[in-house]
């Protein structure tokens, strides 16, 4: 089982519905039919062969998803391939691009099946869908870039790059997983294994950006050239990528890791809230959302008092009163106070450098939670909140939870 994997956080952080089946038009193209309060959705496709979709819309409430399911017939009179297994069906297999990336160790090759709910499913360890063993970083196309009437378009010559990446210094990339399930399952049941199995794996190889985005590593910035008056192109264009620098706490996802997370999701076992929620601190702090960041990162210091207090109760250490008296007011501060004098132990004492980060944490969380801009006490002198004091903020809370765990 994945276990306790936090208590390493601050060591590592120092350096549906199946749609109905209906004939298609050979060429035929749907589109979306859209309505308030409800969306009417129809498949749209284009295709040279057949098609079977949903003909008739389908009515889809506010907050619904539905699944539509678009098949091709192939082509009449195509050979039958040549199958070890044969053509009975005996499940089925489902496909998924992540819009994150993966990192693995090269060691990570061979599936791993577990039954869940009386059925097999085998996942097969993360692999590259994309033709890039790095993630491309997209251009802007000269040819769609506006211009003024006066002058001449940017695209007079093909000084730019195709395209741009950037290294990941710690595995292979991968973008798309395969799950088998035997016997055949509706999409819902893959989904939730599958958010599940992503949600392990942040939580085994502290890749915070898994069940996120590449937003870390994409900046919507991609070009930039010079002008003259007229606003006309009179230099090449540059390409802008980003990258957001390691914590030290991520790692690639091995065979043992692999093995370890497909296992636990017959527990089941789900990623704990503070560790979730203090991983999105990380992405929001990647993606320079300054004040989401603080939030997450209050939150997660919370739930983890929170959970690690009910943990005492639960075995027999605290009781019911005692809790309510220490998480009593609404200063998370003071129920750390209280938390560490029961147990005989005091953060503020025992990490005094990171005590203050916690502190400036908490109290830009209070002026973000009442509208307004957050600031912070630095050399004393009164300074808004910048992405350095947030940083600091990620480093002291990955010490508090392990502190919070050892109470």
């Amino acid at each position: 089982m994945i276990g306790d994997q936090h208590r390493g956080l601050a060591t590592a952080i120092k350096g549906v519905v199946t749609p109905r089946r209906a004939a298609f038009d050979r060429f035929g193209i749907r589109s979306g039919i859209y309505g308030t309060p409800n969306l009417l959705v129809c498949a749209l496709a284009g295709s040279g062969g057949n098609l079977t979709a949903d003909r008739e819309p389908t009515r889809v409430g506010p907050g619904e998803r539905l699944y539509v399911r678009v098949e091709p017939q192939g082509k009449p009179g195509a050979p039958a391939p040549q199958l070890r297994g044969g053509l009975t069906v005996a499940g089925g297999c489902y496909l998924y691009v992540l819009p994150f990336d993966i990192y693995v160790t090269p060691d990570l090759a061979q599936p791993s099946t577990v039954e869940l709910e009386s059925t097999a499913v085998t996942i097969y360890p993360p692999f590259l869908n994309d033709m890039s063993e790095r993630a491309i970083i997209s251009q802007i196309r000269p040819d769609r870039i506006p211009f003024s009437s006066r002058g001449v378009g940017p695209d007079y010559d093909r000084l730019i790059l195709e395209a741009l990446s950037l290294p990941w210094p710690i595995g292979q990339r991968r973008d798309a997983l395969r799950i088998d399930v035997s016997p055949g399952r509706e999409a819902e049941f893959a989904e939730s294994l599958v958010t599940r199995f992503l949600s392990l794996c942040r939580w085994w190889t502290r890749q915070w950006w898994i069940t996120r985005d590449r937003g870390h590593s994409e900046s919507s910035l991609r070009n930039w050239f010079e002008i003259n008056a007229f606003g006309e192109r009179v230099s090449a264009f540059h390409s802008f990528a980003r990258t957001y620098g390691l914590f030290g706490m991520e790692r690639p996802l091995n065979r043992e890791g692999f093995e370890e997370i497909v296992r636990d999701l017959a527990i089941p076992r789900d990623i704990p809230a503070h560790l979730d929620t203090f991983f999105d601190a990380v992405h929001s702090h990647s993606v320079a959302e300054l004040r989401r960041a603080v939030l997450e990162l209050a939150t997660a210091s919370e739930v983890a008092l929170d959970r690690a207090l009910s943990l005492k109760v639960d075995r027999g250490l605290l009781n019911r009163r005692q809790m309510k008296r220490i998480l009593d007011g609404h200063d998370f501060l003071q129920h750390l106070q209280r938390a560490g004098r029961f147990f005989g132990k005091n953060f503020a004492t025992e990490s005094p450098s990171h005590y203050p980060a916690v502190r400036t944490v908490w109290v830009a969380r209070g002026q973000i939670a009442h509208g307004h801009a957050p600031f912070v006490i630095d050399s004393g002198q009164k300074v808004a909140l910048e992405s350095k004091h947030v940083v600091a903020g990620i480093i002291a809370v990955s010490y508090l939870i392990g502190w919070i765990d050892s109470l």
